[in-house]
């Protein structure tokens, strides 16, 4: 069911105690490619998909050195989460020539990659939300497909943050470049499943 302020309240997520916007703003990053849709599907529980309706830079790549990039999501207002899970269904797509690789990690954190990484663990905010996801490589003009549901070990009381944008980070060695390429998603969603409380 789509939200609206009579379902939040219903289901104990109230739009006022939480701060959350029954229909979100998605971050400019993807504003013009992408959709979201929020839903609470239980107390205190809320579950947001965004879909990819068209493709979009995630990591402007490298060449031949290590990189982290990512997208904006959205703004999450400041208060208690406690992620329960993660779906991700993305075709992720570069212009590599043959012999080059992206492989690496992709996760959702509350600071944008950046900087020579190749994994997202090095800087907590990479992957505060997510933990970086291990990805194979994508063949030369191919595609890769992220796929999966992925629970969440946290603590039980969760963590609170200040009001921050979600980004979708990802971080590859690049290795083999010729010349810098960049890794794009094609299509697909993903979906996020968590707690959410006042402060």
């Amino acid at each position: 069911m789509r939200l609206t302020d009579a379902d939040l309240n219903f289901w104990g997520v109230n739009p006022t105690a939480t701060g959350l916007d029954v229909r979100p703003t998605l971050h400019s990053d993807i504003s013009s490619v992408a959709t979201i849709t929020r839903e609470a599907v239980g107390r205190n529980i809320v579950r947001d998909r965004i879909t990819f309706d068209s493709s979009v830079e995630l990591n402007v790549g490298a060449d031949n050195a290590n990189k982290g990039d990512g997208l904006g999501l959205l703004v999450m207002p400041a208060r208690l989460y406690r992620p329960i899970s993660f779906r991700l269904n993305l075709t992720l797509s570069d212009n590599l020539a043959l012999g080059e690789t992206t492989a690496g990690e992709i996760g959702i954190g509350t600071t944008i990659a950046t900087g020579a990484v190749n994994v997202l663990s090095g800087t907590a905010g990479f992957e505060n939300f997510l933990t970086g996801q291990t990805l194979g490589n994508i063949t030369a003009a191919g595609t890769l497909a992220v796929t999966g549901q992925i629970p969440v070990s946290v603590a039980a009381v969760g963590s609170v943050i200040s009001e921050s944008t979600l980004y979708l980070n990802h971080a590859s060695a690049f290795s083999d470049e010729a010349s810098a390429h960049g890794v794009d998603i094609d299509s697909g969603f993903l979906e996020m499943i968590y707690e959410v409380y006042a402060n």
